[in-house]
């Protein structure tokens, strides 16, 4: 399914806007008519935005379209829009629209709000199916907004994803078809569903460090799990630091009345008192200081395996009948405790299915620490003494093991928390991009809890933000590449893909036909979509510099504000008085060598030569006044 186009009659500054997002068809809904108006596109070519030959699992990008506009046009606005009226939720479609939709087959259905009149136009013509939404109501008030004949809600068969890199504090109002992973939803969403879940107190931490701490995660599963790494145009930092999320000891553990109460109920708190006391047994010397930090992490991650134990069966665990009342663990070290509960869990799943999966975590959390006690001496990790953390080298696959053995060991709490040593924000803005979509796709099960949909439609707000000017002119070429390759195709269905993007820069434009492209400008208030650039010019592989200099972008010219300002004082001088421009002769040499563009630097340094010729012209003619003057003096001298 493709989004064509929509009508809005009446939200905000988007009244009465027809907007076009590219595809065989282009529309334009006359309101004083009642009207609708389908032309054929002549940009329009099918397959266009396949970047290579697909693969037969790959998705296919049916459309790329963007919004283009000044600050406070409405770009955001248009985006806003689609994610909360048209992926669906509790209150539906609750503003009247027209929208043209292009399904798999070919067929273009036209939903129409019953409250927008039309009465004519050549739709019919073009073979457009005509599908009314109409206002369900109950006593007399819009319940549930508008619905189609079925009273189901519309476009049910897509998935919206919403992508902003921008924190500004905004709320969302989320559909039940959209998948949000905006920096504003992720900052609050997470926290909460980490506290709710118990994998962080209240107490605990922030929204910014939760948000930091699964940020990270996420690049690096992206990097880790995405093999096409052509798509990544920068060196991937060598190093990583691990550290514990949570530095548990006896007392802020055993002592915390959620898990005090949780260990005793379900019978565990013996393991948990000797987990602990194995860490305050081992003494800390330049020797054993690397053995400690092995010890330590492991007592962090089984400590956190009880709770997980805790969440994952919600009956209570005393139920399972964990052989514990017998047994002494005084004597017991951490590899010990460790075998202690995959035996018991192993026996435990033969009786319930579902214990399977705590046996399961529990063999990798063994694995993992064998993992790292064979490999914590090499050179591929390095213990940090100045805390409780370890750098890993990332560019082989030795942490690629680690990392697959970490990600088996939880389920609902992860432990550990991963920090670059070295990235620029701008490499981190990158990666954001490319490891939140990917956080969605099938392959993922950490931040993705349902499946998208066959048909998925991606809205990103500047998500050229940050970027440097040659990342952005690569922008719309790696994300095709990349989302064909993330969101493949299942059950033997192709997945169809369509990106609408908002961009305040000329340069992502020169990759789109100028009729995917939304033109966005303010008119007494009022936002006004226009379908072109001034004198119809065509955007697809345009020279970027052609395109700045288009009005629509730059309505004062290319030059900045400062320097026009400057040059603007410096032709002021030249055109006053020949003593203000001797006065300051130098200051205005210095400035003109200044200017880089060569017409109006040769213009000046004209203009400033011609003052300076008519003041030595003038020095002259004074010279032959006072040598006129002195040969009179003199030959009045001689008469005498």
């Amino acid at each position: 399914m493709q989004l064509l186009y929509l009508y809005i009659q009446d939200h905000h500054t988007l009244s009465s806007q027809n907007l076009n997002f590219g595809g065989p068809l282009r529309f334009f809904y006359d309101q004083q008519q009642s009207t609708l108006t389908v032309s054929e596109n002549p940009q329009h070519v099918e397959g266009f935005f396949q970047t290579s030959v697909p693969a037969p699992a790959d998705a296919l990008i049916n459309n790329v379209s963007a919004i283009i506009g000044q600050n406070g046009t409405g770009k955001t606005s248009v985006l806003n829009f689609i994610k909360e009226e048209l992926s669906g939720g509790i209150s539906g479609l609750r503003t009247p629209i027209l929208l043209a939709t292009r399904h798999v087959d070919g067929q273009v259905i036209l939903f129409r709000c019953s409250d927008i009149s039309l009465t004519g136009g050549n739709y019919q013509n073009f073979g457009v199916e005509l599908s009314t939404l109409s206002l369900e109501e109950q006593n007399g008030y819009a319940s549930r907004g508008y619905q189609d004949e079925e009273n189901q809600p519309f476009l049910t068969e897509t998935s919206f994803i919403s992508f902003s890199n921008v924190f500004d504090g905004r709320s969302n109002n989320i559909g039940s078809g959209l998948r949000d992973i905006s920096t504003d939803y992720l900052l609050s969403s997470e926290r909460y569903y980490e506290t709710s879940m118990r994998i962080q107190h209240r107490e605990e931490g922030s929204e910014l460090e939760t948000f930091r701490f699964n940020e990270t995660e996420r690049q690096i599963d992206f990097i880790n799990f995405f093999k096409l790494k052509e798509i990544i145009p920068f060196k991937l930092p060598d190093k990583l630091t691990v550290s514990s999320k949570r530095q548990y000891t006896y007392r802020n553990y055993l002592n915390h009345s959620k898990e005090k109460g949780a260990l005793e109920h379900n019978g565990l708190k013996p393991i948990a008192e000797r987990i602990v006391n194995c860490l305050e047994e081992i003494k800390i010397s330049e020797d054993g200081f690397r053995v400690w930090m092995i010890d330590f992490f492991y007592v962090q991650s089984l400590l956190n395996f009880l709770q997980e134990m805790d969440l994952h069966v919600r009956d209570p665990l005393a139920n399972i009948r964990f052989e514990l009342q017998q047994t002494d663990f005084s004597a017991y070290d951490l590899k010990s405790i460790n075998s202690f509960l995959i035996t018991q869990l192993e026996q435990l799943s033969n009786k319930q299915e579902d214990i399977r999966t705590l046996y399961e975590m529990a063999v990798a959390l063994q694995d993992m620490h064998r993992y790292i006690e064979m490999h914590a001496t090499g050179e591929e990790v390095q213990m940090l003494k100045e805390g409780r953390s370890f750098e890993l080298e990332i560019n082989n696959d030795q942490f690629e093991k680690f990392y697959s053995y970490y990600k088996k060991t939880f389920k609902h709490r992860p432990y550990l928390s991963f920090d670059w040593r070295s990235i620029s924000s701008g490499e981190k803005a990158f990666l954001n991009i490319y490891a939140r979509l990917f956080s969605l796709s099938d392959r993922q099960n950490r931040f993705n809890d349902r499946r998208l949909a066959q048909n998925v439609v991606i809205l990103i707000d500047e998500g050229d933000l940050y970027l440097h000017p040659e990342w952005q002119r690569r922008f719309v070429f790696l994300l095709c590449e990349f989302l064909t390759k993330c969101y493949t195709s299942q059950n033997g269905e192709t997945r169809s893909i369509q990106v609408i993007f908002t961009s305040n820069s000329p340069i992502p434009v020169s990759d789109l036909p100028n009729g995917n492209i939304i033109f966005l400008q303010k008119l007494n208030g009022k936002t006004l979509a226009k379908n072109s650039l001034e004198d119809k010019k065509q955007t697809f592989g345009a020279n970027i510099h052609t395109l700045l200099s288009d009005g629509f972008f730059l309505s004062h010219g290319l030059m900045g504000e400062f320097a026009k300002q400057k040059i603007n004082s410096i032709i002021e001088m030249l055109q006053g008085s020949r003593e203000e421009v001797m006065k300051n002769r130098t200051m205005i040499e210095k400035n003109i060598s200044l200017i880089g563009e060569p017409l109006i630097r040769t213009k000046l340094v004209q203009m400033f030569t011609e003052k300076l010729q008519m003041n030595m012209m003038d020095v002259d003619e004074r010279l032959r006044k006072l040598e006129s003057e002195i040969d009179q003096l003199k030959a009045q001298q001689n008469k005498g």
